[in-house]
């Protein structure tokens, strides 16, 4: 009854704090561009679950070369969650998926809380912090799907709990190393935060443990370890040999430049996760955030408040917490210590390195970008801290003295995290009848969609990456192949299409011509052979509606497509010309298309 009881309220805040999304269920999402990229993740775990396509490869991006998942953010654990929910389309699917995710946090941090010895109450309390973290509600608002989902962390953490103490089964070890496996095929981030947290737990948990029990627990830790590393080694092996054999670029530490957040963020409440921050300090922040999305670290007061009440008991097990805290958020500062804007002290302009520095510098761990998000694992350990600082406060007082106290901390708690009216929902654009029609069609070939990029100038929105979502969401209705998408990691440049499809300023339209033998050369004399070789049946021409915030009548990327559709078609007629698309057919093979070369 009582986990009952906390997984009904864990589900009520889950729906409360995404009001109203269960009023737009079934019509709109939440999120920026990344929730359409999650969305075709979703589809493409459930084309998986029907054999459509293999667990680690979207043959349909990028094709007919295709792009791993093995470097994704996201991976397919939470899309087999939300297989029950693809009765409603995408939009439903992804909306369940992120109730899902919300409650399942909470729900697994409560597990863990109580297996550790909190009351119920303050298990309860540490769930919630869990949930309402900064850090992990923005994932909500920016999209990042996967982020939202969090609960194979607390549980993995769980189990290893049960791993290390001897009076509980060998299957606890067993259990820890499937888990480890899931946490690893959900997020290769997470796989990362869990490692660090199930390393920095297990040495606390020895030092702990008094000297004649060490040796047991030791025992038991390099076990579990060795099933961990069976369980995943053959998927950390394949993850390891994709720069190697595909060309796709992983290293993206030197961004943590960007992301890394600034002291001040961390006991200030931002903005976009916060209604205080929004209403009281987000102007004079502002200048110290470089990216708020990703900078989201604010340790609310009232857990530094419960932690320090914990930590005055003096009990070794409550203040490892603390510890286990403390190590995330330094790890959290990024790459150095930044102050109100300022990374640089002293007449020698230096940096003051921080510990995430040489984290990133160890073989395998170079791919980590956005130093904040280590914050998911510090508020963990301030869960914990905090629940045994609730403990502490009310084991004094009984009855509904006791209860008024929780009742007290957990309205503190939500009035400094609650987000407010902070989400915007929208439609997926609509579908032209063009996919819905090839939809029925059984063959596979593939789709070359227009505009490749809305506007000249390489932004986030802009790019080509990005901008491929809307097609990747058309994609789970038609289920042909198409010439991008929107991986965490891809090829650099495109594999295919480089000379027209790119990020880079130089190219694509921004100058008259390339260079092939070092004479110039027009860059769509071959596209339709090009097309025709690479199964592209037809180009389609999205046209720019008022309704599109990046992508409106008269935009560059229109003007660029319609260069690209009279160069390659000339006075060839559309097989299909209607509000929202303008369709050509391409030659059906390459033996039918021309191919020019040079002399």
């Amino acid at each position: 009854m009582e986990h009952l009881l906390a997984g009904g309220w864990y589900l009520l805040l889950a729906t409360a704090v995404t009001w109203p999304l269960v009023i737009h269920f079934t019509t709109s999402i939440p999120g920026a561009l990344d929730a359409q990229d999650a969305i075709g993740m979703l589809w493409h775990a459930k084309e998986v679950a029907h054999g459509h396509e293999s667990l680690f490869y979207l043959s349909r991006l990028y094709a007919p070369l295709g792009i791993t998942t093995l470097t994704h953010s996201i991976g397919p654990v939470l899309g087999w969650l939300a297989l029950p929910f693809w009765f409603g389309g995408a939009t439903t699917a992804y909306n369940a998926a992120v109730l899902m995710g919300l409650w399942l946090t909470g729900c697994a941090m409560y597990l863990l809380a109580r297996s550790l010895g909190l009351t119920w109450g303050a298990a309860l309390f540490a769930g919630t912090l869990f949930l309402m973290a900064p850090a992990h509600l923005v994932a909500v608002t920016s999209g990042h799907l996967g982020s939202v989902f969090l609960g194979l962390i607390p549980l993995t953490l769980w189990s290893l709990n049960h791993a290390l103490q001897s009076q509980y089964g060998r299957r606890w070890l067993l259990l820890t190393a499937v888990l480890f496996l899931l946490t690893l095929l959900h997020s290769g981030l997470q796989f990362i935060f869990v490692g660090l947290g199930a390393g920095v737990f297990t040495l606390l948990r020895i030092l702990a443990t008094p000297a004649p029990e060490r040796t047991a627990v030791i025992q038991r830790a390099s076990i579990t370890a060795l099933l961990a590393l069976a369980a995943t080694g053959w998927l950390l092996l394949a993850i390891w040999r994709i720069p190697q054999t595909t060309g796709i670029e992983v290293s993206k530490s030197i961004e943590s430049w960007r992301f890394q957040p600034d002291l001040v963020q961390f006991f200030l409440p931002g903005s976009s996760t916060s209604w205080l921050g929004r209403r009281f300090v987000a102007d004079w922040l502002r200048p110290f955030q470089s990216a708020e999305t990703e900078t989201a670290v604010y340790i609310p007061w009232t857990i530094l408040f419960l932690s320090g009440v914990a930590y005055q008991t003096g009990h070794k097990t409550i203040r490892q917490w603390l510890w286990f805290g403390l190590v995330f958020i330094l790890l959290a500062f990024g790459p150095s210590l930044r102050i109100l804007g300022q990374t640089e002290w002293t007449t020698y302009n230096l940096h003051i390195p921080m510990p995430y520095t040489f984290l990133t510098s160890l073989p395998g761990m170079d791919f980590l970008r956005t130093p904040g998000r280590m914050m998911v694992m510090a508020h963990l350990g301030l869960a914990m801290l905090s629940g045994w600082g609730l403990v502490r406060l009310t084991e004094k007082v009984s009855g509904l003295w006791r209860l008024g106290v929780t009742a007290v901390f957990f309205a503190l708690l939500l009035l400094e995290t609650w987000p407010g009216q902070w989400l915007s929902f929208a439609p997926l654009r609509p579908l032209p009848d063009f996919y819905a029609q090839i939809a029925t069609d059984p063959e596979q070939y593939n789709v070359f969609d227009l505009p490749i990029r809305p506007y000249a100038k390489p932004t986030y929105d802009s790019s080509y990456i990005t901008y491929s979502s809307h097609y990747q969401m058309y994609q789970t209705t038609h289920g042909k192949g198409i010439a991008s998408g929107y991986v965490a990691r891809v090829y650099d440049p495109h594999p295919l299409f480089g000379h027209v499809i790119s990020n880079k300023v130089f190219n694509f339209a921004m100058q008259d011509n390339v260079l092939l033998n070092h004479q110039p050369a027009n860059r769509y004399t071959n596209m339709l052979y090009e097309l025709a070789s690479n199964n592209y049946r037809y180009v389609v021409f999205h046209k720019p509606q008022m309704a599109y915030r990046n992508y409106q009548p008269g935009a560059w990327g229109e003007q660029v497509a319609l260069e690209f559709i009279a160069e390659v078609f000339g006075q060839q007629q559309p097989i299909v010309n209607d509000d929202l698309a303008t369709v050509l057919r391409s030659a059906v093979n390459r033996h039918t298309a021309t191919q020019h070369r040079p002399d």
